[in-house]
């Protein structure tokens, strides 16, 4: 079966239940869950949504993780432990909630810090805990890639998957080539548009993206 899928935030504060509702109604079978920026919620129903997203005939592809702090993760402070401890216990909300992956971000920013030691080995540790909950991680292509080229070249675990922003690689790195480089680990698409300046977040064919070749990757399967 085709799934055709959206995030389930699309710029309208609406009831969980009404949004899920709509989405189906007006043709999608298939939701990304946002999983991020509820930490300090004490409000927090993040954890009802995927029960809710099912109930209206969605499929749960994934959840996208907070990014804010993610260059913490490559530097020896408070910081990069809480950011690690976070994506640590998405994983564990990805198998308590039976979803099969979760997205993230991997660096921010031109000049992130570099790869380091201590990042390796947060890294080691949270695919390892993703190869026994049996979850993906899908890593962005960013604007600057050498961590994600280091992991796809350095570590291998079939958990260790890509995840496509069509936005993002329009205006911050059109020269890159993700689609072909990163085929074999492509799992999650974020297809969105913009002018080629700023990552806009446009709806496709409403911005500067040449979607007639992006579709013709027909080497690339999901």
């Amino acid at each position: 079966m085709t799934r055709v899928g959206i995030f389930d935030y699309f710029g309208y504060e609406i009831p969980m239940t009404e949004r899920y509702e709509l989405m189906y109604k007006v043709g999608f079978n298939a939701v990304m869950l946002g999983w991020a920026g509820f930490a300090d919620n004490p409000h927090e129903t993040k954890h009802l949504n995927p029960e809710l997203a099912r109930k209206n005939g969605l499929h749960i592809e994934n959840i996208h993780t907070s990014y804010i702090g993610v260059n913490n993760f490559w530097l020896d402070n408070i910081d990069g432990d809480e950011y690690f401890k976070t994506q640590m216990i998405c994983l564990e909300d990805c198998k308590n909630h039976n979803i099969p992956a979760m997205v993230l971000h991997i660096n921010q920013g031109l000049t992130p810090p570099p790869i380091s030691n201590i990042g390796i080995e947060r890294l080691k540790k949270l695919i390892y805990k993703a190869e026994n909950y049996e979850v993906n991680l899908a890593f962005e292509n960013m604007r600057n890639t050498d961590h994600l080229r280091y992991i796809f070249s350095n570590v291998i675990s079939e958990r260790v998957k890509f995840c496509y922003d069509s936005g993002r690689r329009n205006c911050k790195t059109p020269s890159e080539d993700f689609l072909v480089d990163f085929k074999d680990k492509l799992i999650a698409l974020h297809l969105h548009d913009n002018n080629g300046l700023e990552d806009e977040h446009k709806l496709p064919f409403d911005g500067t993206i040449d979607w007639n070749n992006i579709m013709e990757y027909k080497e690339v399967k999901l």
